[in-house]
């Protein structure tokens, strides 16, 4: 069997699959239970598939192979991801964007940064940084908790016409 150029999801065990790289490493991926049972979905729809192609299958031990078994054509994938966005209603990106806004809604769910890492299969932290966004949601949520911190304040305490006018004073009184 040839060597394919890109990482290949493989199906050693649908419950623990892994990814095995060109240079020989594999590693193991962690999915989420949903993603799981639409794994096994996809398998049953290749089993068919199997069938269909007969002995024009070619067998890749593939999640997602194309109709005869063997790894995708890089064209094809992109157009599938290009549909999904506009089907979906979300704005065109490329596919490596996703990734990015993977990491992005990780931290949003309190996901610490070094298993987003892992996740994503960084081998330093500084490229998992460079991968995730600071959201207004996250700016907002940092100075909450700073001031619970600092001063102990309950969430959503804001400024009260009097704080806004004691700090107006200050400031004049400052210069």
């Amino acid at each position: 069997m040839p060597e394919p150029m890109v990482a290949l999801l493989q199906l050693r065990a649908i419950d623990a699959p892994s990814i095995d790289f060109p240079d020989g490493k594999a590693r193991s991926l962690v999915i989420p239970a949903p993603l799981i049972k639409l794994l096994k979905e996809a398998w049953r729809k290749q089993k068919k598939d199997r069938e269909t192609a007969g002995e024009s299958w070619e067998e890749w031990d593939l999640y997602f192979p194309n109709s005869l078994g063997k790894p995708m054509e890089p064209r094809d994938d992109w157009a599938a991801w290009k549909w999904l966005c506009k089907a979906a209603g979300v704005r065109d990106a490329r596919l490596h964007d996703a990734r990015h806004t993977a990491a992005t809604l990780l931290l949003e769910q309190g996901v610490d940064i070094r298993v987003v890492q892992e996740i994503l299969g960084h081998s330093t932290l500084a490229v998992t940084k460079r991968y995730t966004h600071v959201t207004s949601r996250l700016a907002k949520e940092g100075a909450e908790r700073m001031a619970r911190a600092l001063w102990d304040e309950p969430d959503g305490d804001e400024l009260d016409e009097d704080d806004l006018e004691d700090a107006d004073d200050h400031d004049r009184g400052a210069q």
